[in-house]
Parts: C-alpha cells; sequence; structure tokens
C-alpha cells in the first residue's frame, strides 16, 4: 500500500475500530487491507466502509463517537474520571453541563439528577450527544447547540463545566459568579487556565477538592478535576 501521499491517519477506538486517514491513497486498496481487521474507515472525510460511528463502553455507558467526535484517547481512565465527576457532582433536582461534547459526562451523570441539560457549541458534538441519550435510553437530557457564554441566567443546582484549553470565557465566568449554584465541578486539562479561573471563582466558592488524572503518562499533560461549594 502506497502511504507517500498519506499526510495523517488517526486510529479511534478498542472493540469497535475507526481509521480516518488524510491524503491521496487508493480506497479499493485501503479496503481490501483493512475491512477484516476495523469498524469503520473514513478518507478525507469520506466513509468508504462500515458505519457512520463506532461505540465505545465506560462501565454501564455505551457511547457512540464519529469521526469528527472529541473523546479521551486514555479510554482505560475514563470510567476513573468520570466516576470522581460523580462523586463530586453529588445529586439534586438539575444539572447544568457547560461544554458538554457528545453528552458523554452529562448521561453518565443523568441518573442523580431529576433533569440535565447539556450545551455545546459544536453541531457534531450535538448529534453525537442526541445519539448516545439514544442509546443509552437516558429520558431526562436535553442538548442544546449554542455557545456557553451565551446561556441565560443559571438556576440549576450544579453545573459540570470540561472546557477546550482556554479554559472559561469571561462570560460564563461572569454568570457562574451571578449564579447561587450549589456546587460546581471543573474538568480541566489546562492546569494555567484552571488557575486563572479558580482565581476568580474563589471569591464565591471554596476549592474544596482536586483530583489529577494522568490521562497522558510520560508526558507534561495532565487532567484535573475540581470540586467547589458555595461559600457559607
Amino acid at each position: 500500500m502506497d502511504l507517500s501521499n498519506v499526510k495523517e491517519v488517526v486510529i479511534k477506538g478498542t472493540n469497535e475500530i475507526m481509521v480516518i486517514i488524510s491524503g491521496m491513497i487508493d480506497k479499493s486498496e485501503v479496503i481490501n487491507k483493512l475491512s477484516n481487521e476495523v469498524t469503520t474507515i473514513m478518507i478525507n472525510g469520506e466513509k468508504i466502509y462500515g458505519k457512520d460511528y463506532i461505540t465505545i463502553n465506560v462501565n454501564d455507558y455505551v457511547y457512540a463517537i464519529y469521526a469528527s467526535s472529541f473523546f479521551q484517547v486514555n479510554t482505560g481512565m475514563i470510567d476513573k474520571l468520570y466516576d470522581k465527576v460523580l462523586e463530586y457532582a453529588g445529586s439534586g433536582r438539575s444539572l447544568l453541563d457547560l461544554y458538554c461534547g457528545a453528552g458523554t459526562i452529562g448521561i453518565y451523570l443523568a441518573k442523580r439528577f431529576d433533569y440535565v441539560k447539556g450545551v455545546e457549541a459544536n453541531k457534531d458534538a450535538v448529534v453525537s450527544a442526541n445519539k448516545n441519550k439514544e442509546i443509552n435510553g437516558i429520558n431526562n437530557i436535553e442538548f442544546i447547540c449554542e455557545e456557553v457564554s451565551n446561556i441565560e441566567k443559571i438556576v440549576e443546582d450544579v453545573v459540570v463545566v470540561d472546557p477546550p484549553r482556554h479554559g472559561l470565557d469571561k462570560i460564563t465566568r461572569e454568570k457562574i459568579m451571578l449564579s447561587d449554584v450549589g456546587r460546581i465541578v471543573y474538568v480541566s486539562c489546562n492546569p494555567m487556565t484552571l488557575a486563572r479561573d479558580l482565581n476568580v471563582l474563589k471569591d464565591k466558592y471554596d476549592v474544596e477538592e482536586i483530583t489529577l488524572f494522568d490521562m497522558f503518562p510520560n508526558t507534561s499533560h495532565v487532567e484535573s478535576v475540581v470540586k467547589l461549594v458555595l461559600k457559607k
């Protein structure tokens, strides 16, 4: 197989495998070589073999992963991270899941709340979230395709935030500070922006506990899960 004009190869999955190829390559040859080994093959954004998505199991949940979906690379650590978010979030009437992506955390926490709302700006991620809702038979969760900074007043009992590396935007920080939400669970992939945001939130919230997860062994990267509680 001639790989000289291939720019990038991405492999996703555990039991089911998706191969995503960018560049010039013979499609029929790729199918012939890989069809017995993988579930899905994508070339330059086009599915040439298999299903539209693959699935990954995390404890009792099944998540659909599309080519454009973000999912934690270290699948062996996901359940540990999600269990910690579940512990910190506790339970309540309502949960707001900001930057919810494919809805994986909100779905994982839905059993503890009467109602869950996930907010995500990426349209493809919201499609994935609704597919995950369907697969897992979760009826008390709703996903909204919207910029997080455009949300109305926060009235939920608990807020989970899992922002990209740039952290919370200024407007979202301000809306959290204007709310009376009892608990915040902050999932961060960037200690620098996490420290910046906590420096603002600490005026109204106590940082009760922080747990670190080594999602990328042998690198400088670390995932943080922080529990914040409204000051008494």
